[in-house]
């Protein structure tokens, strides 16, 4: 039946084109207009299923998820080097330090990750003899050949211009300059942009092509299964669920740690680690404890979680123009400053409501949870890895065991509440705040932050300790039989 279900399954030609998309494009020193992690982790995703079955792809979608985490890691580099630019040339030395590093990095873990694709690929091709997945115009090798050296090209691309930029000193004591290069900079930069685009997109049609011509056969996923047998699927299939509820677990207290409150002077005070990264990666680790069947409070969830997530990206916005135009102590002498005070503010509470709102759903996903995939499963229920919560009867000792786990998952949610609730008293604190009349609040804000960062690292260690328990209880729950009807020593404690 599983066999029959995958055999079935339509090739993601629209995701995959959608990954092309958003990898053809190249970079502006490592600034990435359209986010290359987006596309390196759809076609980890696409990859999913095939790892499991076929050689060379698992270690494929394992290098995509590398670079997902590289090209990710570009952003709060920009971030960074916005930072600490100023009128000092030697800052443009820090921006070829950067951009020379990323781009070794991406090359290595690039052709790591594109050779093992196409082995995989090739292997698949030529033991099954699918012909579309072999490829004829393109075939699998050109595309192959194709794709390194657009990847090697488009990291030289972005790497290589900001050399001119180096500074240098001409005598001791002297003030550092740029080096005389550096005014061939822009027509450099704008004749790399223009290579870059012109073999991207070329690219780009190679491999939607060849995308299309593996869709339109419908070979893929049959030749999958050919490396595989009826029992044999079960067995997938039941690894790769429970392999997504402990990447979720892994996730989770991380989600946490990003309530770290990150601000920095030189970037005008504003948190450089955003409140909606951590919205999105809690929304991401819940959602996977709740991924076998949908109901109400699934779609409660989500759409809390992603209300969360876009209003609280609004609200980071609306908190820098507030810190790159005003200060606190503005306030009582501009009605400008006092009036965008009070929208920043009213828009933090309103993220703390929706937050608090979105930690009630995560509870009750996680309470139910527990209930269905820790403990002995009672008699009479088929499918254990199912999120519909069992007619059959929990012993004494399992019920007991699930309220002692329930109050650590209102730990963990309280923790989360706190943490929201510390970042906006945080808003009201921040530096000195003068009222009309002139008196002025003493500066709470130091100790303040620092409390808000000792909340988010507590939250975090929590965090790692009740998922690891969670983890715990359900790798022996479906470990085998023998093991899942003897109740462990933790339970008890």
């Amino acid at each position: 039946m599983m066999k029959k279900a995958l055999s079935e399954k339509n090739f993601p030609k629209a995701l995959l084109t959608l990954a092309v998309l958003m990898l053809f494009n190249p970079n502006v020193n490592i600034l990435d207009p359209l986010p290359d992690f987006i596309g390196h982790l759809i076609i980890a995703g696409s990859l999913r299923h095939a790892a499991r079955r076929v050689p060379f792809f698992e270690e494929a979608r394992l290098g995509f998820l590398k670079l997902a985490l590289i090209s990710a890691a570009k952003y709060p580099a920009f971030l960074l080097m916005v930072m600490i630019r100023g009128g000092n040339t030697l800052d443009n030395d820090v921006i070829t330090l950067f951009s020379f590093s990323f781009a070794v990095v991406e090359v290595i873990f690039t052709v790591k990750a594109v050779n093992d694709l196409f082995a995989g690929i090739s292997y698949l091709g030529a033991r099954t003899g699918a012909e579309s997945i072999i490829g004829k115009n393109p075939t699998a090798d050109k595309l192959k050949s194709f794709t390194l050296f657009f990847s090697v090209l488009k990291c030289a691309l972005y790497a290589l211009p900001e050399f001119l930029l180096l500074t240098t000193t001409v005598d001791a004591g002297s003030p550092t300059t740029m080096m005389p290069e550096a005014r061939f900079y822009p027509v450099v930069l704008l004749g790399s942009q223009l290579i870059g685009y012109a073999v991207g997109l070329a690219w780009a049609a190679f491999f939607i092509r060849y995308l299309k011509g593996v869709s339109d056969s419908g070979e893929f996923y049959p030749a999958v299964m050919k490396f595989t047998d009826e029992k044999k699927e079960v067995e997938i299939e039941r690894k790769i669920k429970l392999d997504r509820v402990l990447s979720a677990l892994k996730l989770l207290p991380w989600g946490a740690l990003l309530t770290f409150e990150f601000t920095l002077d030189k970037f005008n005070n504003t948190n450089i680690l955003p409140a909606f990264i951590s919205g999105f990666l809690i929304l991401a680790a819940i959602k996977r404890l709740s991924t076998f069947k949908t109901s109400v409070l699934d779609l409660c969830l989500l759409f809390s979680g992603l209300v969360y997530s876009l209003f609280s990206l609004a609200v980071w916005f609306v908190s820098i123009h507030y810190h790159d135009n005003y200060s606190h102590a503005e306030i009582a002498l501009y009605k400008e400053a006092d009036a965008m005070f009070n929208v920043y503010a009213l828009l933090s509470i309103a993220e703390t409501l929706l937050f608090t709102v979105f930690i009630v759903f995560a509870f009750l996903v996680i309470k139910r949870f527990i209930r269905t995939h820790t403990g002995k499963t009672p008699k009479g229920v088929s499918d254990p890895l199912s999120d519909t919560e069992s007619d059959g009867e929990y012993s004494r000792h399992d019920k007991r065991y699930h309220r002692s786990l329930t109050v650590r998952a209102g730990i963990f949610a309280a923790f989360g509440v706190i943490s929201a609730l510390a970042r906006l008293l945080y808003v009201f604190t921040d530096n000195e705040r003068t009222f009309n009349s002139g008196t002025l609040i003493p500066n709470v804000a130091p100790w303040l932050g620092a409390a808000i960062a000792g909340i988010s690292v507590v939250w975090f260690v929590y965090s790692l300790y009740f998922t690891g328990m969670l983890a715990d209880d359900f790798k022996i729950k479906y470990s085998d039989s023998k093991i899942q009807n003897e109740p462990h020593e933790s339970q008890y404690f």
